[in-house]
């Protein structure tokens, strides 16, 4: 009688990067996102976090969660943090700056006690077993800062998560994103040959803005899943049900308005456009509270300051803010002010109004939400002037554009997943 053998079940680890020097609300939110997709799609996903995996660190980046954040602690996690602000704000000689370092400082541990709180939501629930073969590894690369080219011209360092353990690992990109960079990138065209044989490597790549796809049309690459194809980033892949737990309880008692910047340079006329909305916003509506959640203090200049007393706005800056505390401000919000394109898809998720303005020209994120879900007439126009009634009705018809499409995207977008698990 011959004994039928058991096929050992295949072992997903799911690699995202975030930067501890930007503590981004999306970065977390889409990782805990393709956790759950990845669930939704597999009744029970053997989805394990393998702790043979060292924490990968280059310029106070670290490969977090979802594979490698299980080999740190919330201390371990501060410390570094604490150590990176230091560097970042010297004491100098005044007693001012002293002060301000130092407030600072606490201000940024405060946000960094709610992100580590999170961080169990994170991992998977066992280490993979250490005599774990290649063959039985499949791992699965996020979006946020893992394709991506920084300033410096250079690549991250788990850009194609060529670690050395696990050179023969079968490998594929979900939604994988290059930010606001294109082919003619500086850093793009130093790297094209290193990253067109890493490429090459992969057994599927999908990409979550289409900005790319005329590149690897052009490379042909022959990848056993098929075509480069332009997937959802993995937060709009979940109803918002799925965020039951994170919003279930209001974190305000009262209408308010939420403004939710992102630590970039901004330009002078994108702030003055953001207070002219919250102006008329104000008096339109009789909505007079604001809760302020960015990583940046956009409105501590004196001008914003003068122009928000003048209005009587109740406004407060939560420092304290964690990814799922971002889902539920979000979520409860009578308006939301972002630039932030996640700021944006949880917008949409909730059906929450919400008005935007784009960073630095045309980030290809926003752009493919534009074109996707029509959301332009939503954007803050300096030559536009804001009125309440016309804004719910474009609202209105933005929502009907989400709904109808939504469905179609998120099928095709799961048939990448299911590939594969199957493959």
């Amino acid at each position: 009688m011959e004994i039928e053998q058991r096929v050992p079940p295949q072992v997903i680890g799911l690699l995202n990067l975030a930067n501890l020097n930007n503590d981004n609300y999306g970065a977390f939110m889409q990782a805990w996102a393709l956790k759950q997709a990845f669930i939704k799609v597999a009744a029970a996903p053997d989805l394990l976090a393998p702790s043979t995996l060292n924490p990968v660190t280059s310029n106070n980046s670290i490969a977090i969660g979802l594979v490698t954040y299980s080999a740190l602690t919330p201390a371990q996690i501060a410390r570094q943090r604490s150590l990176s602000l230091m560097a970042q704000h010297p004491t100098g000689k005044l007693k001012e700056d002293r002060h301000i370092a130092f407030q600072v400082f606490k201000h940024e541990l405060s946000r960094l006690k709610r992100f580590a709180a999170f961080m169990p939501q994170l991992k998977f629930d066992q280490p993979i077993a250490s005599d774990l073969s290649p063959e039985r590894l499949k791992l699965v690369i996020g979006s946020d800062w893992v394709w991506y080219f920084d300033q410096d011209n250079k690549i991250n360092p788990i850009f194609l998560a060529d670690l050395p353990q696990f050179q023969e690992v079968r490998r594929y990109a979900y939604a994988a994103s290059f930010g606001t960079t294109s082919p003619e990138h500086p850093a793009y065209q130093s790297y094209a040959p290193y990253l067109h044989s890493q490429w090459a490597k992969f057994r599927g790549i999908s990409l979550r803005e289409p900005t790319w796809l005329p590149e690897f049309e052009r490379l042909a690459l022959n990848l056993p899943l098929g075509p480069v194809t332009h997937v959802l980033d993995p937060a709009l892949l979940l109803d918002r049900h799925y965020y039951q737990d994170m919003v279930a309880r209001p974190l305000c008692s009262e209408p308010y308005i939420l403004i939710y910047t992102l630590p970039f340079s901004h330009q002078k006329k994108d702030v003055d456009t953001l207070l002219d909305v919250l102006t008329s916003y104000v008096e339109q509506s009789g909505i007079t509270k604001v809760i302020d959640i960015s990583s940046c203090h956009i409105l501590s200049h004196p001008d914003c300051v003068a122009r928000i007393k003048a209005l009587g706005i109740d406004y407060s800056y939560h420092y304290d803010t964690g990814p799922d505390d971002f889902v539920n401000w979000v979520a409860h919000a009578q308006l939301v002010l972002t630039p932030s394109f996640h700021g944006m898809v949880y917008s949409l998720l909730f059906g929450t109004p919400f008005s935007y303005f784009a960073l630095r020209g045309s980030d290809p994120r926003v752009i493919t939400l534009e074109q996707v879900f029509e959301i332009a007439p939503l954007k803050m126009i300096p030559e536009r002037s804001f009125d309440l009634k016309t804004f719910n009705e474009t609202l209105t018809d933005c929502k009907a554009k989400f709904a109808e499409r939504i469905g179609g995207l998120r099928q095709l977008s799961y048939q990448v997943l299911r590939s594969i698990i199957q493959d």
